[in-house]
This record gives structure tokens, sequence and C-alpha cells, in this order.
């Protein structure tokens, strides 16, 4: 009926006072977002374009959960985590697959990570709406955008996000405090300028609910659903009712027969008539509704003779009936076609009763369908591997009890070795110590990203930005080795932070990986207790750096080992790494780094480039006691790195 009327209009057959009707003049009315979804699934089949119209804010928009995603990963551009995520953003529309191949392809994957920095430095630079700008090109979210269903509709809707966020950049200026006022929004928006807009919205044919309606006019409004009503089985369920002096109860349904069933229906057919009348009263000139006899049991809560329509058209209970029995207009012998017709005859004119047309599947030239091929499930042939994973440091260690730590005993006052500790201390100085450039400004940079980060993992900037800077002074100068090596000397060009890795590995024998440790320990060593697996492994390294032709590893530790420098001496250290089994830690970042340096460097010699690896114990580093405090390291005997490259963590290829 819909389409006959739009096609109509459009031949000018069917008007509107003098002009024709419009798909913009026609509403459907319901009362569920599911409803909503088969009426506009109905449309589509004939051709016909529809916008669902409600007061909703555009901070609940598909589109603004996938501009939130790549605005996470821009600001965070160094986080895999958050880069990975952002692939799947509803704005970039890429298939599982296309995802993978970006993943798994070092090119493309390094192209992904250079873009969100680029974004980064732009948006710090410029401000938000110019990294939008240049977001929205180089991402070709529009050109995305348009293959989709309602394009102009989500368009709209990320444009008018960017306008938000761009007003809110003038009271939230930084990165993080402009997120995460975007995050609020969905809980805390209100007015007109975070409601939906889309001024083409009115050539459509309109799908709203009954509760959004009130207030509202239509030309034309169809109403598909009033033959029914929302009846939720009650059995184990709270319902609502007023006593005889009004008062409201909350009761626990448990037995069907509650005398308080029927108060809770009569409310709700009340809600219902209320409702009702709303959907009635919407139209100008024309309003069609669905009308019929379903469910006969009449009883029930969702048969149509409970509904608001059935207590108006065909009136056999009074409301002092219905605080004895439940609705049902259906019960009675009366004769509901005649009902009907009475109705049609009183109205003057002004109401017409039609059949439904009854639903006609037709075959091509009417023909008898083929008889169908009986199904059977395919047996299934192949293997389900049971042992393939995703492992890395964490994960292989799981199940190792950590050493007890003595904290703050002894404390000598020192700020360093008082500072709070905790995983979100340490991700802090890790973000800290990835952001600070080693030769520039130590103080000025360190003050400045303290006042950025430190919120964000519950510290006080105010509190510790002095310590901060005296810290940061110290690790960076602190002499890591005899010959002056410190992360001073390390310009920008020639380190990489959070150098993530992954690599596959055959078959890891778990036995033989626990002997080879301990063997190169030299010392007992707490068990790994998990099964042999294979597949990948995977980590972040800290720090990659190059000094005079070596390629050096360092992890930066926070852990609090004790309250004085002692604590901190070189034997202490080793105690710390073997008890915590960062022993297998640095192995498996060497072995990266190990794997990625002969991919890299034409003729690799592991002799002559690989430096070793560095794990910096950040409160025992002292400039003045260089490498005699806070500073273990240790250079992997060649034979030890061969071993595990070849026999326990082998490539396929690789494998003996």
């Amino acid at each position: 009926e819909i389409a006959r009327i739009i096609d109509g209009g459009a031949r000018g057959e069917i008007r509107l006072g003098d002009r024709p009707v419009r798909a913009g003049d026609i509403a459907v009315l319901v009362r569920t977002s599911f409803e909503g979804g088969s009426v506009r699934a109905a449309l589509q089949k004939h051709a016909i374009d529809a916008v669902t119209v409600a007061r909703d804010k555009v901070f609940d928009s598909d589109e603004a959960r996938g501009l939130e995603l790549l605005l996470q990963a821009v600001i965070q551009c160094d986080d895999r985590a958050f880069l990975r995520n952002a692939l799947s953003s509803n704005l970039l529309g890429l298939s599982y697959r296309q995802i993978a191949e970006i993943r798994f392809d070092e090119g493309r994957w390094l192209a992904w990570v250079d873009r969100m920095r680029e974004l980064n430095r732009l948006w710090q630079h410029k401000g938000f709406m110019p990294m939008f700008q240049v977001m929205l090109q180089q991402l070709e979210i529009g050109h995305q955008l348009a293959t989709r269903e309602l394009p102009e509709r989500r368009l709209t809707n990320l444009l008018h996000l960017a306008e938000l966020l761009q007003q809110a950049s003038k009271v939230h200026p930084g990165l993080d405090a402009l997120l995460s006022w975007y995050r609020q929004q969905p809980l805390s928006a209100t007015g007109e300028e975070a409601e939906l807009r889309l001024e083409s919205d009115e050539e459509l044919v309109k799908i709203v609910t009954i509760h959004a309606s009130k207030g509202l006019e239509y030309p034309v409004v169809f109403l598909p659903y009033l033959w029914t009503c929302r009846g939720p089985d009650y059995q184990g369920r709270l319902i609502g009712f007023h006593d005889q002096e009004q008062r409201a109860f909350l009761e626990l349904i448990t037995e069907a027969d509650s005398p308080h069933l029927i108060l809770a229906e009569k409310e709700r057919l009340a809600e219902d008539l209320r409702l009702a009348y709303v959907a009635l009263t919407r139209a100008r000139a024309k309003v069609y509704l669905a009308w019929g006899e379903v469910n006969k049991g009449g009883s029930s809560p969702c048969s149509s003779g409970a509904t608001a329509l059935g207590y108006l058209l065909h009136p056999v209970q009074s409301p002092q009936a219905l605080e004895l029995a439940f609705p049902a207009a259906f019960q009675h012998n009366s004769d509901k076609q005649a009902d009907l017709l009475r109705l049609v005859e009183s109205s003057t004119g002004a109401i017409e009763l039609q059949a439904l047309p009854e639903y006609e599947e037709v075959t091509a030239g009417n023909a008898p369908r083929a008889p169908a091929e009986p199904l059977a499930p395919a047996r299934f042939q192949g293997t389900i591997a049971s042992d393939w994973r995703i492992a890395s440091f964490s994960g292989l260690t799981r199940d190792i009890h950590q050493p007890f730590s003595i904290g703050g005993q002894g404390a000598s006052g020192d700020p360093i070795l008082t500072f709070p500790a905790g995983s979100h201390v340490g991700s802090f100085l890790h973000l800290l110590l990835e952001k600070l450039d080693f030769q520039g400004d130590l103080a000025a940079q360190s003050l400045e990203l303290t006042r950025q980060l430190a919120p964000r993992f519950g510290l006080d900037p105010e509190r510790h930005q002095e310590t901060l800077i005296g810290w940061m002074q110290e690790v960076v100068n602190t002499p890591l080795d005899r010959r002056g090596l410190s992360l001073r000397r390390i310009g920008r060009e020639r380190r990489l932070s959070e150098l993530a890795f992954d690599f596959a590995v055959q078959k890891v024998d778990i036995n033989h990986l626990n002997r080879t440790l301990e063997a190169a320990a030299g010392a007992p060593l707490a068990r790994l207790e998990i099964d042999d697996f294979r597949g990948m492994i995977t980590g972040i390294i800290d720090l990659v750096f190059e000094h005079e032709g070596r390629f050096y590893l360092a992890d930066y530790k926070s852990n609090l080992l004790g309250g004085t420098l002692q604590a901190y001496l070189p034997e202490r250290l080793r105690q710390a790494v073997l008890g915590r089994r960062y022993d297998l830690q640095y192995l498996l970042y060497s072995l990266a780094l190990h794997r990625y340096l002969g991919q890299r460097l034409d003729s690799y010699d592991y002799d002559r480039h690989f430096g070793g690896a560095y794990y910096l114990f950040l409160r025992g580093m002292r400039q003045a006691s260089g490498p005699r405090y806070g500073v273990f390291f240790e250079r992997p005997e060649r034979q030890l790195l061969e071993t595990l490259d070849r026999q326990i963590f082998a490539t396929v290829g690789d494998a003996p």
C-alpha cells in the first residue's frame, strides 16, 4: 500500500490537497526497534527508502563507536592493541580477511602505524579538525560510507560528531582529555545540539516509535502492530500494580493465579490505550491499521483480544469487569464483523473496512516446485589443532610464583625509592621513557609529559613532578657500562621504542626449554609448568638502539626491590632476574632481535652486530654510581641463541 501511494503520487494521481503525495508524507508507527526493523526490511524489498526517526543522540550512533576506535589509535599510536582494534572500526568497513592481510603484512602494517603517527602529530600541532579532515581523506571514510546503507545519514552523523568534538576541544585541549570527554557523552549529553539531524530525512518514509511521535503530526500514518501487545510471561518476574488507594507495589510472581496479575494487566491495558490514542491521532489525512483475531485463546496476554484495539472495537468488558478478569475481547460470542461494520456505519464515511490481502508465493509460471534433495550433515574429515596458541612471556610464566618483594624496608628517605609502586606506575614510567627525547631538555620534557600522562594512571602530577624530573635525569644520564654508554648518547634516529614482534614456532618442547634455560643460568630455576605448544610467540621490546655498530635491547623495570641502593647491586639484580624468570624474557627478546637483524642487515653476524640486553631497574639507577646500581646486562652466548632458534623455537622451515 505504501508503494502504491508513492507511485500514485509520482504520477500525480494521489494528492494531498493541491500537491502530489510524497514518501516523506508517510509515517509508520511502531512500539519497538524490532518492529521497526521488520518494517524497514519489508520496505527495502519494494525499493522504498526509509529512515528511523527517534530523539536519539548522535553519541549513541554506530558512527560514534567507530570514530572512538580510530581516535584511540591516533592518540595511542604506538600501542599495538589500539592500532589493531582500530582496524575493526565500522568507518573503515574492512572484512576479517582484509584486517588479517594488513595485520600480517609487514609493509601494510607499518604503513598503518605510520599513518596513525602522522595523524597524532597533526592533531597535536594543528588541532582536532585539521587532523579529522586528513583522516577522512587518507582513510577514504567518505567513500566507504557511500557504499553502505543510509550513506547520507552515516556521513551526517560523522560530521556532526566532528563538529561537537571541535567545539569541545576549546574546553578540553589535550588529546586524552578530549577523548575522555567524548566517552562520557553517551551518558551525559543533553540538549538539541547532540540530537541526530539530517534535513533530507524529510524526503523518506519515516519509521517512528509511538513514544517519539508524541506532539508530532504526519499526513499519512500506518499502524501495523496495534493488533498485538507486549504481554510477557509473568511467571518468575516482578510485576508492578497499584491497590485501591493508588499505592504502588512490586510482587515477584511465583504462582500463575496471583490475584495481582489481573491488576497488573488492567494497568498494562490502560497504558496501551494511552499509546493507541497517541498513535491514532498522529495522522492529518489518513491512518491505516491492521486488525484481526490472533491467538484465539483470548486470555493470553499476547492475544489481540487483550489489546487496546480489542477493548475499543469490541466493548464487551467494562472497567469494573477488568478488576475481576483479564482483558479478553474475543472470549464472548459477539459477531466481530458486525462490531466493525457498525463502527464503519456510524463514522459517516470517515472509516473504511477492507480485507487484508492474502500472501501468495508465486513461482515461475506457477509451476510446482521440484522436491528438494534431502539434506544431510557433511562429515568432518580434517583435524583441529588443540596445541596451537599465541604465547608471550607473561603467558609462559603465568604459573610461576613471583618472589616476595621486601618493599620499603630500610627506606632511606630517597624519593625515588619511596615513589609509589604498582603496575600503573610501571605503565606510566614506560610511556614517559618512550616519549622522552634522551638528547633534549629532560627537565622541560619530564614536566610537560608528567602533566599530560600522570592523571591517566591515577598519579598527581603536581605532587610527583619534581621527583620525576630528577629521576628521569638520573636514568638517562647513568652510564650503562665502563665506556660511558648511556641513554643520553642515543638519538631518536638510532632507537626504536616499543618494538612489537611476532614469530612462528613449529613445536616448543617445554622440558627441553626448561633444561636449556637452567643450564644457561647455572642455577636452579622455577620451572615452566605449561604444555608443549606450537603457534606464535609475541612480545614488545621497550627499547632497541644502535651504538657503535652494535644493536642492543633494553627493558625498563620499575620493581621496588628494597628501600636502599644495596638492593640494586648486580648480584641482587641477578637474583631478581632469575627469580622472576626475566632470563626467559630477555632470551625471547634477544631471539626476536636476532631474527629481525638477520632479515634487515646485509651480511648480519651475531658476534659483530649483536650488543646484548640491558635490564634497567629504574629505581636503582644513579648517574654518580654508573652501572654499579640498577643496571643488569647480559649478552647471550651465540650457541644458546642458535639452540633456541633452531631447536626449541624453530619455525616450520627451520625444524631439524
